[in-house]
């Protein structure tokens, strides 16, 4: 397959394991920023990569450039989302067939029903080596303890105990940088010796119950002594078994007590959860675990709608046939659209939210002047919050009737004036609605029936959708 990914220009541990894992399945991986493995591509050739290729992955977290794919007509669009936390962080503007989620919480329900998939982190290849060393230490808790408040309790246990056989705090290395990012994990030598050197090493949630702590345990081949994590891992593991877990700190104590009073156990237990790790959670068995939910959806005619933002959804029924969106900006309603906006394509905006996203547009123009489209051409016109930009609106809906087929549309999303100051929003705003004074415009201009003018975003903005009358 040839996959393009969409990645932050730092490293990131999911997409790290993730491209990590394609490429050892084989499969041609192209990154729009460097990454720790394929081939990255300069701007100017990823919208070819992206229409010929057989998945495109959008990822998460900061300067992922979302705008060089969202226009793109190819439909093979995933998103996985790295992020800490369990509510979603998917990019609003682009359709996606399937959703993949670190941060996937137990609770969460019917998720393969809405197209979501768990995608936890993944033990890379560094993770594991072939050095036997000495497993001096009887239990390791190797992290930062400012993060969860757990953290700090379970570590001032172990200090408490006061063995030298037992080590908990910061190595003070970390494997990135926000304020020097790199594209490849920064060596951490001290922190993988102490992990190799443990009988048992602890771990407790961060930012996210997943962290890479955990697979690194698994992997050096030390006891996993974890906290019981509220999210879903395919292929989990089980207490007792090939880990152990607790879900209170009466609980670790208990345990803590019980195993290191029984070394055998805990190095059969270690032994189990390597090599679990080994055959189901190495970065090449989570890219296949990818893959197989890619490959049983990705041509499912719908997407997953309930993560497009509610004023796309409620104007793209109107997107059928050959139609203009005005003011398109750095996104349009849907890909077919033709693009209309003053910022032409590959500038940057300079006002209101689309300062600084570059344009979509394929047309140079003001909205309320469309010479190069003849009279009753068109079969729709669509504008998200931007028919009040302009100094005369009933001009500007005279123009788009006069580009529409008779029982061709409009579909329009404009601020509820009712409940938000529009001028406030932004300086280029000129004029104002609310749901009366729109249908008020609608019967002035004549010759257009309103099916729909509503409330779109609660406390926000208008939708209205209008046909063109026969003559």
């Amino acid at each position: 397959m040839k996959i393009l990914y969409v990645n932050a220009p730092m490293y990131d541990y999911l997409t790290a394991s993730l491209i990590e894992g394609l490429d050892a399945l084989g499969h041609e991986v192209i990154t729009t920023q460097n990454a720790n493995r394929g081939r990255v591509a300069a701007d100017a050739e990823v919208r070819d990569i992206a229409e010929s290729a057989d998945l495109i992955v959008v990822g998460s977290n900061g300067g992922v450039r979302t705008h060089l794919v969202q226009d793109v007509k190819n439909p093979r669009k995933v998103f996985v989302d790295g992020a800490d936390l369990q509510e979603f962080t998917v990019t609003n503007n682009i359709r996606y067939k399937l959703v993949f989620k670190r941060e996937l919480g137990r609770a969460f329900r019917d998720a393969a029903a809405q197209f979501v998939f768990p995608l936890p982190f993944a033990a890379e290849e560094r993770y594991f080596t072939n050095e036997t060393v000495n497993r001096d230490l009887q239990v390791t808790f190797l992290a930062n303890m400012h993060t969860n408040p757990l953290r700090h309790s379970i570590h001032q246990r172990l200090k408490n105990l006061q063995s030298p056989a037992i080590v908990s705090g910061t190595t003070n290395e970390r494997a990135y940088s926000t304020a020097q990012p790199k594209a490849t994990a920064i060596d951490t030598p001290l922190y993988r010796q102490l992990l190799r050197r443990s009988q048992i090493s602890v771990s407790v949630a961060g930012a996210g119950y997943d962290t890479a702590r955990f697979w690194e345990i698994l992997a050096a081949g030390a006891m996993l002594f974890t906290q019981e994590l509220d999210i879903v891992i395919p292929q989990g593991f089980t207490d007792g078994v090939d880990c152990v877990t607790f879900s209170s700190i009466r609980e670790f104590e208990e345990k803590l007590v019980f195993y290191l009073n029984r070394p055998e156990l805990v190095k059969t237990i270690a032994a189990r959860g390597q090599a679990r790790v080994r055959e189901d959670h190495t970065t090449r068995a989570r890219a296949a675990q990818f893959l197989e939910a890619v490959q049983a959806h990705i041509q499912r005619d719908g997407y997953c709608a309930q993560f497009l933002h509610p004023e796309i959804r409620a104007i793209e029924e109107v997107c059928v046939g050959r139609g203009l969106d005005v003011g398109c900006g750095s996104s349009k309603t849907t890909p077919n659209c033709i693009g209309v906006d003053l910022t032409p394509a590959g500038a940057a905006g300079s006002v209101g939210c689309e300062s600084g996203r570059v344009s979509v547009a394929e047309i140079a123009a003001s909205g309320d002047t469309l010479p190069m489209f003849a009279d009753a051409s068109l079969d729709f016109v669509v504008a998200r919050h931007n028919l009040e930009h302009y100094h005369d609106p009933a001009k500007t809906l005279r123009e788009w009737k006069r580009v529409l087929r008779p029982g061709g549309k409009l579909g329009l999303v404009v601020p509820d004036h009712e409940k938000v100051d529009t001028y406030a929003l932004d300086p280029t705003h000129y004029c104002h609605f609310t749901r009366d004074s729109l249908a008020a415009l609608v019967t002035e201009i004549g010759g257009l029936r309103a099916s729909r003018i509503d409330v779109c975003v609660p406390n926000w903005s208008l939708v209205a959708i209008i046909e063109k009358e026969a003559a």
